[in-house]
This record gives structure tokens, sequence and C-alpha cells, in this order.
């Protein structure tokens, strides 16, 4: 299956259903602390109005990340709903830079007559997530000294060099003199 369709394909007044499962390579979403961990499931309904081609439908998969605090991998599943408008590139339209409106964030263009669903569906995955993930709201983290997973033992680092961070000292102190 591909996610790249002609838009004469399209009959223009019923559309064209979709339900296709994309193999998870399709979309390369795969590094160190972010891969897909399953396939890509796409349904939905491409319609086309003269050479505008819309796409609303649904996409679900299952991304693995590695938690920002303690650095062990999770999964999360991901169900997103997707809307977009294909038009055609401007032919005569200068290539100066514009300001985006709110609506332009939502239009793809395709030139040759093929619509590309990957990277709709690839943005849209992405934006569903969180910039800094974490595999659980509570997670402690590592310690700082020895490096430990605090969700999984104990450290014993805080009691054995009394607490916390010695750069904060000066500060300690200062707020001890104004006591």
């Amino acid at each position: 299956m591909s996610l790249k369709f002609d838009i004469e394909s399209i009959p223009e007044d019923e559309g064209l259903e979709l339900l296709q499962t994309e193999k998870k390579s399709a979309l390369k979403i795969d590094l160190p602390d972010c891969t897909l961990t399953q396939d890509i499931e796409l349904s939905g309904r491409l319609t086309r109005l003269g050479r505008d081609v819309f796409f609303k439908g649904r996409v679900a998969c299952e991304i693995q990340f590695a938690c920002s605090r303690c650095l062990e991998n999770f999964k999360t599943p991901v169900k997103t709903s997707l809307d977009v408008c294909f038009m055609p590139i401007p032919e005569n339209e200068p290539q100066e830079e514009h300001e985006l409106r709110e609506s332009d964030i939502e239009v793809e263009y395709y030139k040759e007559n093929t619509i590309d669903l990957a990277q709709p569906v690839f943005d849209q995955i992405l934006l569903t997530q969180p910039l800094i993930p974490l595999c659980c709201s509570d997670c402690k983290g590592l310690c700082s000294q020895c490096g430990v997973n605090r969700n999984k033992n104990e450290c014993q680092c805080g009691e054995l060099s009394g607490a916390g961070d010695p750069r904060f000292d000066v500060l300690q102190k200062l707020k001890d003199k104004i006591k």
C-alpha cells in the first residue's frame, strides 16, 4: 500500500473511502529516543472538488519514547484526527516569504496530479506528542550524583552528602543570615 494517490483516481461525486494499514517504516520515525512500534492505521475519506482534494479521517499507531527524566523507554498509543486540504502548487505566484494564516496550516500543495498523505500523517503524529515525554507524570528521574533510576531504587546519595546541590550553599547562607 502507499500513501500516494493520483487525483484522477478519486471520483469527484462520491470520493474515495480509505481503510488501510501502512508500514511503520513508511514515515521514517526511527530515532533512538522516538520510534514507531506499530504500523499506521489510516481511515477516512478523500474527496475531490475540481483540482482541490480533501482528506478527513483518523490515524492510529503506537510510538515509543525515552523518558526525559529517567531515560526508560515507554510506549504510548496515538489516536488522532486528520483534516487536510491538498491544492495544486500555484504556478505564477512569487516564492516570497509571507505570513501564514491559521487556515494555511491545514493546506498541503501537490504537483503532477499526485497527493501524498505521508507528510500530513507524519506531522499529525508528532504534533500530538508532548515536547518533554515522561513515562509518568510523577517520574522521579535519575539521581544527579550516582545515576540510579529513583523510580526503581532508593538513592542513598542525598542522605550521605547532605541536602542538594552545593552551588546553592551561598544562597542557604544568605537565607540563614536573613532569619
